[in-house]
């Protein structure tokens, strides 16, 4: 299974709204930093804490934008590889294979596990009769 990706699996107007919220932020921390640059009438100290403040929100944004790419991208390379090594329990050819191509398979799998489920209950039912 791929990894949870609360974006990919969020609503439209969930995503919608997180954007906005992030947006808030980062435009008010554009905002001071343009203001520190911009506003000579103020003293260089109060210029320069209001610079640093507007910093410290969009470098936190991108490190940890950074990082959770990262982390997504390893485990589903992680996945995908592991998932290329072996069909049926058997290794098989050595390439990654596609998202699609493991999504394809991990629907196949339920199909196969829905249709048991069916089978069991219609003997379960059988038995009880």
């Amino acid at each position: 299974m791929l990894p949870l990706n609360p974006v990919e699996v969020a609503t439209d107007d969930v995503t919608e709204q997180l954007g906005r919220q992030a947006g808030a932020v980062y435009g008010a921390s554009l905002f001071a930093l343009v203001k520190a640059f911009t506003r000579t009438d103020l003293p260089i100290n109060k210029r320069v804490r209001v610079g640093v403040k507007g910093v410290r929100p969009l470098l936190s944004m991108i490190l940890q934008a950074t990082d959770t790419y990262q982390r997504f991208s390893g485990i589903e390379n992680t996945i995908l590889r592991a998932e290329s090594m072996k069909v049926d329990g058997r290794k098989v050819a050595e390439r990654s294979p596609t998202a699609h191509e493991v999504i394809r398979d991990l629907q196949q799998r339920l199909e196969k596990i829905e249709q048991e489920n069916k089978e069991l209950r219609a003997a379960l039912r059988k038995e009880k009769e």
